[in-house]
């Protein structure tokens, strides 16, 4: 650590809703890491109306995890703050950890994080490289960097889906935005930005909350040497290259919980993006969601490897 005789309370907000079976590979995932760890790990998992027997699972095999009811209508976001806002109040965090219920941490996650602590400052956030499992590996997430802030348009460091070697990937990289699972977050940021947005209750309130921070002079970054597996049928089910009919895509642009809701898209466009092209980032995304539908392609299934339709 920074200073060698003292360990940092990490704080993992899990927020879950009837995953059971996910959230207990991930919980084991956690518990057999951090034994091992000099971090000081604890584990706040925010069960949002589960009725899977989850409460039961975490009541009975994790009495050492620390438990936030939600009532079914809190989503991610909610969750999130309610998370952070527990932690705050009880355990004394100097740093969070966002992870989502369904994905896995490569071997050495704590191990990597604890390296990664030691450089890093109470004034960066920092994001994890998402990549798929299986035979082939492919890139979910490896950080962005603006391409046209006028449109709103991103260009990610690799592209979406590309076959990578994961031992090839290593370093940090500044980054835009980052999605919650594994972003890792002074507690003087949370306080400071009061949380995430909660007008984005599914989607988009963790790329906000770090063009926030990147507009009150914080730094964000994403680690490639810090690695997890994410099944994107699971986290992205809503999205536009996914939906199966335009009688889908209509539906995602009303309802609260999809990522392409048109009130949480527009907000998402007139804060972060140039108010002048404020018209034409809605229409660009308009015309991409339904490009989407006729050029898109299907994942097939969890192995990463990806067929066309």
């Amino acid at each position: 650590m920074k200073n060698s005789d003292k360990s940092l309370n990490v704080i993992c907000i899990i927020p879950t809703h009837n995953r059971k079976k996910e959230l207990n590979v991930l919980l084991h995932q956690i518990i057999e890491q951090k034994d091992i760890s000099y971090l000081i790990i604890d584990i706040v998992v925010v069960v949002d109306g589960s009725n899977d027997g989850t409460y039961e699972m975490l009541r009975d095999d994790y009495p050492e995890v620390h438990i936030v009811e939600g009532d079914g209508s809190w989503w991610y976001t909610k969750s999130m703050n309610k998370g952070f806002l527990y932690a705050i109040e009880n355990l004394n965090p100097e740093y969070f950890l966002t992870l989502n219920d369904d994905v896995i941490l490569a071997e050495d996650y704590f191990e990597v994080l604890t390296d990664l602590l030691e450089q890093m400052n109470e004034q960066t956030i920092i994001g994890t490289l998402g990549i798929t499992s299986g035979d082939t590996t492919r890139v979910v997430t490896s950080g962005n960097a603006w391409n046209n802030k006028c449109l709103g348009i991103y260009k990610n460091h690799l592209p979406f889906l590309q076959v990578v070697n994961p031992s090839k990937l290593t370093g940090l990289q500044n980054s835009v935005t980052l999605p919650g699972r594994g972003m890792i977050i002074p507690v003087g940021i949370i306080l400071k930005l009061d949380g995430f947005d909660e007008r984005f209750k599914q989607y988009h309130s963790d790329g906000d909350f770090t063009l926030r921070a990147i507009d009150n002079g914080y730094s964000v970054k994403i680690s490639w040497d810090l690695k997890i597996f994410v099944d994107l049928i699971k986290t992205s089910g809503s999205t536009s290259f996914l939906n199966d009919s335009l009688i889908d895509l209509y539906k995602s642009f009303s309802s609260p919980v999809s990522r392409n809701y048109l009130p949480a898209k527009s907000l998402f466009a007139w804060r972060h993006g140039k108010k002048i092209c404020y018209p034409f980032i809605l229409i660009l995304f308009l015309l991409v969601s339904f490009k989407n539908i006729y050029t898109k392609k299907k994942l097939s299934n969890y192995d990463g490897r990806i067929s066309s339709k």
